[in-house]
């Protein structure tokens, strides 16, 4: 799709807009558009807009666990915690596996002050990881917000080891906010990026 393209090269946001918008007049149905101008929307800080654009794409496909996710981690940027958290759980009504929804609620439960439910979302997330390249990074996530900061440690060393990782978006992920701080974290995934 045009208008994802002129996103993703940057800076060409009104010409992105302007190709959504268009695709959009052409097929009113169009989840991906409805998606994706949500998501030039918010880069742009127009979070009403954002909003509006995703829940037209639930509202076009309720099933689309993607949508879920970003339009609660945009209520969650607004400080909105128990609708993001409302969202995750429908997006985990349709794909019960969708353990980075519970990661994401746990890590919003942590936040709010709610231990006990954050333990429990965690520990719900640590049961269906799939084991796959991504297996000792998304643990490490779960035990950073758990507070198990030495096995969260662990597991993210055991991740640069054996797969890799992304470095700039460790630095940025907010499931690992809570041993970020720690020097272990730089010297395990390497110096922050430059900007």
């Amino acid at each position: 799709m045009l208008g994802a393209i002129l996103i993703k090269e940057g800076e060409r946001f009104s010409e992105a807009e302007m190709a959504l918008q268009k695709a959009i007049s052409f097929n009113p149905s169009d989840t991906a558009a409805f998606y994706n101008l949500g998501s030039l929307q918010e880069h742009l800080n127009l979070h009403e807009e954002a909003e509006a654009s995703y829940r037209k794409a639930i509202e076009i496909d309720p099933a689309e666990v993607n949508t879920y996710h970003k339009l609660s981690k945009l209520l969650k940027s607004r400080g909105r915690t128990e609708d993001a958290i409302s969202n995750l759980q429908k997006a985990l009504e349709i794909d019960p596996k969708d353990f980075i929804a519970l990661i994401e609620i746990a890590s919003i439960q942590r936040t709010i002050g709610k231990a006990e439910e954050a333990k429990e979302s965690a520990e719900k997330a640590r049961s269906i990881i799939p084991k796959d390249e991504n297996y000792w990074y998304n643990l490490a996530c779960i035990e950073g917000i758990l507070g198990d900061i030495e096995i969260a440690f662990e597991n993210l060393r055991k991740a640069t080891q054996e797969k890799g990782i992304d470095k700039e978006w460790a630095w940025e992920d907010p499931d690992l906010q809570w041993i970020r701080d720690d020097p272990r974290f730089a010297e395990i995934v390497g110096p922050k990026p430059e900007k």
